[in-house]
């Protein structure tokens, strides 16, 4: 059975925004794929827009080590061909990374995932928590797999890697064609 642990979020009206790093507006695109939470207990994202391009990843990391982390977004974007991952490796457990937001993202929640280092990449689900918040959590039943398109860089190296290798076959053709003459042998 799928239960959330006990939570000191739960039933609590807005928290004391005053307290609470305000990261304001994260946009994650093309060339700034990822975001790093500082090690405070609770962060705030005025509006999270991922925009990355067609199946690219962006990625939210939680940072605070051995302890809980919330992250509180007024509102998520995620284009429709874009896909928002939380990996939760830096604190002690996928249980203590909390995300809420103000609006239920249940239409985008397949393009939200988590990633945890025990549990692996896990699909999201949203539910309503109480006072105008809603939580989005890790489904650890289902696998969650975006698809992944590898970034501009490794398109280069896979290049380069097939251009050196058709310049060195290129070049034993050579020196075999270069060997054969030098024998006697008459080109066809």
């Amino acid at each position: 059975e799928d239960r959330d642990p006990p939570d000191s979020h739960r039933g609590k009206t807005d928290p004391d925004w005053t307290t609470i790093p305000d990261l304001g507006n994260v946009n994650l695109t093309s060339s700034s794929k990822s975001v790093y939470l500082p090690d405070y207990v609770a962060v705030r994202i005025r509006n999270l827009n991922v925009s990355t391009g067609k199946d690219v990843l962006a990625t939210v990391y939680f940072g605070k080590p051995h302890a809980d982390q919330g992250l509180y977004i007024d509102n998520i974007w995620v284009s429709y061909t874009s896909f928002l991952e939380f990996d939760t490796s830096g604190v002690s457990s996928y249980i203590g990374a909390y995300v809420f937001t103000r609006v239920d993202y249940g239409s985008i929640i397949g393009r939200i995932g988590f990633y945890d280092k025990e549990l692996g990449r896990r699909a999201a689900k949203s539910q309503y928590w109480g006072y105008g918040w809603y939580r989005i959590s890790v489904d650890k039943y289902r696998e969650w797999n975006p698809p992944m398109v590898p970034e501009p860089s490794a398109y280069g190296a896979a290049l380069l890697g097939l251009g050196l290798g058709a310049v060195v076959l290129n070049r034993r053709r050579v020196k075999k064609a270069r060997t054969g003459s030098a024998l006697g042998a008459v080109p066809v």
